[in-house]
């Protein structure tokens, strides 16, 4: 689910998120930098000022101690520690590392007596201890002399003072950091619609492209970045599809005139095989019928034939003429079977002829 919260973001909002995460981190590594220089700054203007304290009684408790007027010294350090808010102690040790006198009321703690000193014990030491109130730089300055045989002044300059700048400065520049950035977005943001309008308005087109509507192109943005040249490309495409789409359409249409023409001329080639079929029955009805009527004619007309020529056989058979009249009837009668249609020439018919064919073995009358 994380993964996939910026990917529903829109363009301007991740333009302005980025700039608000980039002034936001740059502003918080220049507020880290600024309090580190800051801070060792006042750490060092703290341990120059701890100095100064610890020269200023070292000068003035000179005469204290000659005089041996404690009190009075006391109330020079008291004095001192209540008005300065930095300085948080201060006491005085003389060579042997007694306290001659301190601003604490119940005697120096001990872990503040045995903080080690470094360097030659001439030259003003700096410790910086670790205490429950934080922390604080103990400062050691030699008494007189510059040297460490009489004594020391010591003086405890407290972070606290540091720590409240450091944390106003903080708060000023979070301040001042918030302001930036409010007005950064402020002025972003146009910049931001005007960055993402073009692309708002390719993705516009692309959806109304993709809905079907092929005639939509993307306005011209006016500029020659890279939104531009894919504007201008993207239109080029639909120019293209478009043309494509016009072609296709055209053949389709031309595909369906030809379809619509093949299926007229199929119907019209059923028609005409059925009305073929149908002539040919026709035909083939009448051929059956004129085959069985010339049959039933020649049958009819061959029956009436044999009848008369076995009528006129009989009649020779019992004729009582001789051989001469015989072969006269026989001729009449192979006249009569010629053109009865029976293919047998009127002249080339003498009764020999058609005498043998009557008594001819084949010649049974089954034939016709």
């Amino acid at each position: 689910m994380i993964r996939r919260w910026p990917g529903r973001l829109r363009i301007r909002d991740k333009i302005l998120g980025i700039i608000f995460f980039v002034v936001i981190f740059f502003g918080l590594f220049a507020i880290w930098q600024i309090r580190l220089e800051v801070s060792s700054a006042l750490k060092r203007h703290l341990d120059r000022q701890g100095i100064t304290v610890a020269n200023d009684v070292a000068a003035r408790s000179l005469d204290y101690i000659y005089t041996n007027n404690i009190f009075g010294l006391y109330l020079l350090i008291k004095d001192i520690v209540e008005n300065d808010p930095e300085v948080r102690y201060i006491f005085i040790q003389d060579g042997a590392g007694n306290v001659i006198v301190s601003s604490f009321g119940r005697g120096v703690p001990a872990e503040l007596l045995n903080v080690p000193a470094d360097g030659d014990g001439i030259a003003p030491n700096v410790v910086v201890l670790e205490t429950e109130e934080g922390r604080i730089h103990d400062l050691r300055v030699p008494l007189h002399n510059q040297t460490a045989e009489g004594g020391y002044v010591r003086v405890g300059m407290t972070e606290k003072g540091v720590a409240a700048a450091l944390g106003d400065l903080t708060n000023r520049m979070l301040s001042v950091l918030l302001m930036a950035t409010f007005l950064g977005m402020a002025i972003a943001y146009p910049l931001a619609n005007l960055l993402s309008r073009p692309i708002l308005t390719l993705a516009a087109t692309v959806k109304e492209v993709g809905a079907g509507r092929m005639d939509k192109r993307v306005p011209p943005p006016g500029s020659s970045d890279e939104i531009s040249e894919l504007s201008i490309s993207f239109n080029q495409m639909l120019d293209n599809l478009q043309e494509y789409n016009i072609k296709i359409r055209d053949f389709s249409r031309e595909l369906v005139s030809r379809n619509e023409q093949l299926q007229m001329m199929s119907a019209e080639l059923r028609q005409k095989e059925e009305r073929l079929r149908y002539l040919l029955g026709k035909v083939i009805t009448a051929q059956e019928e004129e085959r069985r009527r010339i049959a039933r004619e020649l049958h009819d007309q061959t029956s009436q034939s044999l009848t008369s020529l076995m009528v006129g056989l009989r009649a020779v058979e019992t004729a009582p003429e001789g051989p001469p009249a015989r072969e006269a009837r026989l001729r009449g009668l192979g006249r009569r079977c010629a053109l009865s249609g029976r293919g047998v020439p009127e002249e080339g018919l003498d009764g020999a002829s058609l005498q043998a064919r009557i008594y001819s073995p084949a010649w049974d009358g089954s034939n016709l």
